[in-house]
């Protein structure tokens, strides 16, 4: 059996964790989204407003161009959003500055979907909210 000084440390260790995550998901917001606004004329529309869903979301759309997750932040900029990802993003440049910063649900490449389904479900479960891009003919310029 745990001892309850650890779980109350594991605790500590996970609030800790989703602050910094809450505070860069703040600080991308006004940097990225503004960008973002400005380079693709980007909007969506003003009665959706993701602060007035009660509970954890899952958003799923095609996969369409590289900028869809960023799109979808920028959009969800109240409920920050856990990002199933390709686990190979995971090991880029930037893979553990991401992994750091940003809550991801890694997933393999042509494996099973079924372990990364659990982990999300565990995940909503929590009160976060999830990110899917299911694969679409993804381009860079969404064409």
């Amino acid at each position: 059996m745990a001892k309850p000084e650890n779980n109350k440390e594991k605790d500590k260790e996970r609030e800790k964790a989703a602050k910094k995550r809450r505070r860069f998901w703040d600080a991308v917001q006004l940097v990225l989204g503004g960008w973002l606004r400005n380079k693709f004329s980007f909007s969506f529309d003003k009665s959706f407003e993701p602060a007035d869903i009660d509970g954890p979301v899952l958003v799923a759309i095609n996969h369409a161009c590289a900028y869809d997750p960023l799109f979808m932040g920028v959009a969800f900029k109240i409920k920050p959003l856990t990002f199933i990802a390709s686990e190979h993003i995971l090991r880029c440049k930037w893979g553990p500055f991401l992994e750091k910063n940003i809550s991801f649900i890694p997933h393999q490449k042509g494996a099973r979907s079924s372990r990364t389904a659990l982990v999300a479900m565990k995940r909503m479960k929590k009160g976060e909210s999830i990110f899917l891009a299911a694969e679409g003919e993804q381009t860079w310029i969404a064409r």
